[in-house]
């Protein structure tokens, strides 16, 4: 039982960075909601922090700021966020800064985000940056990934119907990039 109990904490540890600050969160809002089993229901513990990262309930303000100004390309604003301390590989807003401007193909906010940082493989429910990039037709954008040795990850996701989505954009060299990597 502890074996499988400090297995999960590492699994859920490295989730992402701001667990431990999560998680007494997480403890203190689950303690008034569920009561005093809540340390011996790592289930329901599991569950609370899933929730608690996916919603981005702990990231900052200037997390969400950050997320937001790279799907606008904001380069700028993303500059004095990240100086500020905004951490370019948060998740906020469902999405993290580098996936919410490669579905939007903004390449800068994505070379200001790499520069400083980010994670090229970080993404949202296994769909990776270049998956967005690809699907939403912006070759610059998964050329640039690519040369970041970004890696390719869609596990839920219908194959056939990603791949109809990129031919969609009758671009040869996205399609050749994105097949390259399958």
């Amino acid at each position: 039982m502890a074996r499988s109990r400090g297995l999960m904490e590492a699994v859920m540890r490295a989730l992402d960075p701001r667990i431990h600050t999560c998680e007494r969160k997480t403890k203190e809002a689950g303690r008034g909601a569920i009561g005093r089993g809540f340390e011996s229901t790592m289930k329901i513990r599991a569950l609370l922090l899933a929730l608690t990262i996916f919603l981005g309930a702990c990231a900052s303000q200037q997390d969400k700021n950050l997320v937001e100004a790279a799907g606008d390309g904001d380069v700028e604003r993303m500059r004095q966020l990240i100086d500020g301390g905004a951490d370019v590989n948060t998740v906020a807003l469902e999405w993290t800064p580098l996936t919410n401007a490669a579905r939007k193909g903004r390449l800068g906010a994505i070379e200001l985000l790499v520069a400083s940082g980010a994670d090229v493989n970080k993404g949202i429910a296994g769909l990776s940056p270049l998956f967005w990039a690809a699907r939403d037709g912006h070759v610059a954008v998964v050329r640039f990934l690519l040369q970041k040795n970004a890696k390719l990850t869609f596990p839920d996701v219908n194959r056939e119907k990603f791949l109809a989505e990129v031919k969609s954009f009758n671009d040869p060299e996205l399609m050749k990039l994105v097949a390259d990597q399958l």
